[in-house]
C-alpha cells in the first residue's frame, strides 16, 4: 500500500521552533525500504490523536529521506523525525549513539505535508530507534540489546537490468553464491541454453555474461539477500561499480577496497549506498553495448517495481518461485524478512509510548506485509520456515 498525501487545506498551518519547545522528540533512523510503512504508521497514529503537521524531503513521501511530524500521542505533544541511512547502519547508530542529520524543529510544516523540506543547518543528534528489516543479531552491532518489536514483513527480489534476454528468468540460491563469489558468471549458467554458451557477442567476441552488483555493507537488503542465499551476512563478496554516461554503462570495475567504521572490506565487497539509485540509476541503463552482459542485483520490492517501470528491468523468480505477496504468505517464496522497530532501553515514558503506538499501528495496519497475513514464520533471518497452521 502506498502512502497518499492529503491535499492542502485552508486549515494548514506552519509550525516553528518557537511553539515546539514542549514537544518530546522521537528520532527514528534505519532502512529507507521500510520508510513508507513507517511514514504511514506515523501519519495514522498522529491522525488518531488530533491535528498534526508534517514536512519531508523530496516530492514523494514514499521515498523521503528525511521527515518531521508535529502532533500528539495520548495527550502528550511529540515530534517524530525520520532520517534513513540503511538497516545495518541504523542499528549501528542506535547502539553506538552515533549522530545523524535531521530536519530541525524550525522546518516549516503544514497539515497537508510540506514537500522539498531542506535546511542549510540540519540538526545533528543520535537516534532513539531504528526501523530495520533484520534482527539485531544478524549484524555485528549486538550490544547493547535493543527493545525489539516485530511489526511486519518485507520481501526482496533479484532484478536483471535493462534488455536482459527473455530466458533469464530465475536465480537459485546456489547460482547467487557463485555469482556473488566471483562477480560474474556466463549467461548460460542461469539459462541452461547451449546457444548462450556458444554464441559470441559482436561487442566483446565472448559469450554473454551476468554481472553482480548491489548494496553497501550497511544495507538490510544486502544482509537479508546474503543470509537467505546461504552466502552469509558478513561474507566478503564481489560486486561491480558501474561507470555511467547518459543511458549507458560505459565500463565497470569491482568496488575498491575500503575500511568503514574500523571494518576492512576487500575489493568488490563494498556497494552502492542507495536501493533507489540501483533501481533507477543502474538497472535501467544499457549494459550489453559496452559490457557484453547484464547486471543482477537484489532489491526491496518497491525499488524493484520502480526499476521495472523505469526501464524494462526484469524481476527474477527465486529458486523457481515468482514473487507475490501470496507466495510469501504461504511460504513458497522465501526471500523475505521481518520488519522490526528497535529502540533503546531507558527512553522516557512519552518516547516509549509513542514508539509502542507506532509499532502497534504498523503491526496491525501499515506494514508492507502484515504478520497476521502470514501463514508461516521463521526464527531468524534466513531461518527455516515453518507453517503456523
Amino acid at each position: 500500500m502506498k502512502f497518499s498525501i492529503p491535499l492542502l487545506t485552508i486549515s494548514a498551518v506552519l509550525i516553528f521552533s518557537s511553539n515546539s519547545h514542549a514537544q518530546t522528540v522521537i528520532r527514528i533512523t534505519g532502512a529507507q525500504a521500510f520508510g513508507d510503512a513507517v511514514h504511514r504508521g506515523i501519519f495514522h497514529v498522529l491522525q488518531a490523536n488530533g491535528p498534526f503537521t508534517y514536512a519531508y524531503t523530496g516530492t514523494d513521501i514514499n521515498k523521503a529521506q528525511q521527515t518531521i511530524w508535529t502532533g500528539s500521542v495520548s495527550g502528550s505533544p511529540v515530534i517524530f523525525k525520520t532520517s534513513y541511512n540503511g538497516s545495518t547502519a541504523g542499528i549501528r547508530v542506535v547502539t553506538r549513539s552515533s549522530t545523524v542529520n535531521w530536519l530541525p524543529n524550525s522546518t516549516p510544516q503544514s497539515a497537508g505535508g510540506t514537500t522539498n523540506a531542506s535546511t542549510a543547518t540540519p540538526e545533528s543528534a543520535s537516534a532513539d530507534a531504528a526501523a530495520v528489516d533484520t534482527f539485531q543479531s544478524s549484524t555485528v552491532y549486538t550490544s547493547p540489546t535493543l527493545i525489539d518489536r516485530r511489526v511486519g514483513a518485507g520481501a526482496y527480489v533479484f532484478v536483471a537490468s535493462k534488455g536482459a534476454p527473455a530466458n533469464l528468468t530465475n536465480i537459485t540460491a546456489l547460482q547467487a553464491q557463485a555469482l556473488y563469489g566471483t562477480g560474474q558468471q556466463p549467461l548460460a549458467f542461469f539459462t541452461g541454453s547451449e546457444a548462450d554458451r556458444t554464441t559470441l557477442l559482436p561487442q566483446t567476441n565472448q559469450p554473454a555474461q551476468v554481472f553482480a552488483t548491489g548494496r553497501d555493507y550497511e544495507s538490510g537488503a544486502r544482509l537479508v539477500a546474503l543470509i537467505e542465499t546461504g552466502i552469509g551476512g558478513q561474507t566478503n563478496i564481489a560486486q561491480y561499480k558501474p561507470v555511467i554516461s547518459g543511458n549507458f554503462v560505459t565500463s565497470h570495475a569491482l568496488y575498491p577496497a575500503v575500511t568503514i567504521n574500523g571494518i576492512y572490506f576487500p575489493e568488490g565487497s563494498d556497494g552502492n549506498p542507495s536501493n533507489g539509485n540501483i533501481a533507477t540509476g543502474v538497472l535501467t541503463k544499457d549494459t550489453v553495448t559496452n559490457l557484453g552482459g547484464w547486471y543482477v542485483s537484489y532489491l526491496p520490492t518497491l525499488d524493484a517495481f520502480n526499476a521495472v517501470a523505469g526501464g524494462a528491468a526484469r524481476i527474477l523468480s527465486y529458486n523457481g518461485v515468482p514473487y507475490s505477496p501470496a507466495a510469501v504468505a504461504e511460504g513458497s517464496y522465501t526471500l523475505w524478512a521481518y520488519e522490526h522497530l528497535l529502540w533503546k532501553n531507558g527512553l522516557t515514558a512519552v518516547q516509549n509510548n509513542g514508539l509502542n503506538a507506532l509499532a502497534n499501528q504498523i503491526l496491525n495496519v501499515d506494514a508492507t506485509v502484515l504478520i497476521g497475513d502470514l501463514k508461516v514464520s521463521r526464527p531468524l533471518d534466513g531461518g527455516v520456515i515453518t507453517t503456523d497452521y
